[in-house]
């Protein structure tokens, strides 16, 4: 997916991904990313997702915005190139072919397989304190034990159910980033098929073109064959 590095001095490279149908630039929190720079406007510029591509829109920023060197108002971003807001140099990468951070398929199949195994376990160990907790509970209701052991008991369970909270905890934590994986990993694969149907069709326009050439040639050919000479006998000469 395209992304922009920024360059801001006297800071970390700080690196966007561009998603979704605008991105936002400026000095203001609520932008997208945010640059912090007194040459950067409040409301700078916006990446606005066209086609397959973003275009960069200027947003009437006081010190303009500039694709290599050249100020622009609205440009379409077909390729890598500089994108400067006011004073900061950005690079722009339209579509890089592995992005640095990027999972690849089956990194992610590997990490889902791992979630789904962690995140058993964490309920069966979950279901195993809940059955420890209602055995305690049914034998000092059983019982009738003394104050001290009840008393023993009662921390006993207030320890297990506070580690039943946190494992419940973690375990919703879990969920939610196998989501978020399970959608990144249908992007790459949408991404996957995508890219070999392009090159599946090339192929075949590469196939198409050969043979046509050669039956263009085997039809000269052809009538180059039929062509006949004639030739006329010259008439008889008088004397």
């Amino acid at each position: 997916m395209p992304f922009i590095r920024v360059l801001l001095p006297g800071s970390p490279e700080a690196k966007y991904v561009l998603k979704g149908d605008k991105v936002t630039v400026g000095r203001r929190p609520d932008n997208t990313i945010q640059i912090i720079d007194r040459s950067v406007s409040a409301h700078h510029a916006e990446f606005l997702l066209t086609d397959d591509h973003y275009r960069l829109h200027d947003l009437g920023s006081t010190n303009l915005t500039f694709v290599d060197g050249q100020q622009v108002s609205d440009f379409h971003l077909h390729s890598n190139c500089k994108v400067t807001f006011g004073t900061v140099v950005c690079e722009f990468n339209a579509s890089p072919s592995e992005p640095e951070g990027a999972l690849t398929p089956a990194q992610m199949e590997r990490d889902l397989a791992f979630l789904r195994a962690e995140n058993q376990e964490l309920r069966n160990q979950n279901d195993t304190l809940q059955r420890r907790i209602d055995m305690l509970s049914s034998a000092r209701l059983i019982t009738g034990k003394n104050e001290s052991t009840r008393v023993a008991n009662s921390e006993e369970l207030k320890r297990m159910a506070a580690e039943r909270d946190e494992m419940r905890f973690q375990n919703t934590g879990l969920k939610v980033e196998l989501e978020k994986v399970r959608e990144e990993l249908s992007v790459a694969l949408h991404e996957r098929d995508a890219a070999r149907q392009s090159r599946e069709l090339m192929q075949m326009v590469q196939r198409v073109q050969p043979d046509k050439g050669a039956s263009e040639q085997d039809a000269g050919a052809q009538d180059k064959g039929t062509t006949q000479r004639i030739i006329y006998a010259a008439p008889p000469r008088r004397d």
